[in-house]
């Protein structure tokens, strides 16, 4: 995997553009179907309900995903517009007391997911005057 400064992302051996986000979820769809009793995770307790946390994990990645799309839309950031968002200011909305080192990881949180965003065409970014600025790339058509 390498890093290209010139798209702000990574990129696999192939040349493609790497998705932590995806590649996790997809490490959750190759555990699903495993017959697991017991999950010693890295760190935190051992479980033994391995698809229930498989789906809580994509509810909540989902939500997210869903709070961040809001936010671009409720602050009028739709392609074409003169507007647009920073992950900093996605971050501070999503988390209003975050502070210290926690904004950085802040940050890294609304980051995968507007590279899934994007991969999937929902989100657009161009250059601003504090680095990039991400707006919806059409307008919502409610759900």
């Amino acid at each position: 995997m390498s890093f290209n400064p010139a798209t702000d992302g990574r990129q696999s051996a192939d040349g493609r553009p790497y998705h932590s986000l995806t590649a996790y979820g997809q490490s959750w769809d190759r555990l699903y179907g495993m017959d697991v009793r017991t999950v010693f995770p890295g760190h935190g307790r051992p479980y033994s309900n391995l698809r229930g946390k498989i789906e809580k994990l994509r509810a909540f990645h989902d939500r997210r995903r869903d709070k961040i799309l809001r936010i671009l839309e409720t602050n009028g950031a739709v392609h074409g517009s003169q507007s647009g968002i920073t992950r900093f200011g996605i971050a501070r909305q999503l988390f209003p007391a975050m502070q210290g080192l926690e904004v950085y990881h802040r940050i890294a949180a609304v980051r995968v997911h507007l590279e899934v965003l994007e991969a999937d065409k929902l989100v657009c970014s161009s250059p601003g005057d504090s680095g990039l600025v991400y707006r919806l790339c059409r307008e919502r058509i409610p759900v």
